[in-house]
């Protein structure tokens, strides 16, 4: 009897202690189960709002949990200093481009210009061309002139003409 009673004794104890231990276990995975989905909620949040890198996961569990978040958290936080990184290239990107079409238009400026510099310039070339045929035209026209001139001319005139030419080249020579 007193065998008996140990023996119930022992099974009482035994399956306070596993009630005790399964409430306590219990305890313990909701304790898990809640912080993983505290931590799969936050995520879910970081997903679905339009990758606001800002937020953070705030889990104090003193566990692994915690642990993880952290984790989750400097992840984002590299995350971040990429994205920021990329939108100040991206700017110095854009400052190139903006500056490359300011380049683009001087240079556009600058060759209409010559262009414009280059027409003057053929339009004076016809000019001079057209001035340079009236005057040989019109040497031409002396030429005959003196031809004719120095064809009528006697002997003596001629010996005359030729000294006075001579002393003209001599003079234009100096």
């Amino acid at each position: 009897e007193s065998l008996n009673k140990a023996v119930k004794r022992t099974v009482q104890i035994t399956l306070i202690c596993m009630i005790i231990a399964g409430f306590l276990l219990n305890l313990v995975v909701i304790g898990i189960v809640g912080g993983l989905r505290k931590v799969n909620g936050k995520v879910y949040e970081l997903v679905h709002n339009e990758g606001d890198l800002t937020q953070k996961l705030d889990v104090h569990s003193g566990d692994e949990l915690e642990l993880i978040a952290g984790n989750i958290n400097q992840l984002l936080e590299y995350i971040r200093g990429i994205m920021v990184r990329i939108d100040e290239n991206s700017g110095h990107v854009m400052d190139g481009a903006v500056q490359m079409v300011d380049n683009l238009n001087q240079a556009k400026e600058g060759i209409v210009d010559v262009s414009a510099t280059m027409e003057q310039m053929s339009a004076g070339m016809e000019e001079t061309t057209a001035s340079l045929t009236h005057i040989k035209e019109a040497v031409d026209n002396i030429y005959k002139l003196e031809e004719n001139m120095f064809a009528k001319m006697t002997g003596e005139q001629q010996k005359l003409y030729d000294a006075h030419v001579k002393r003209m080249m001599l003079m234009l020579n100096k």
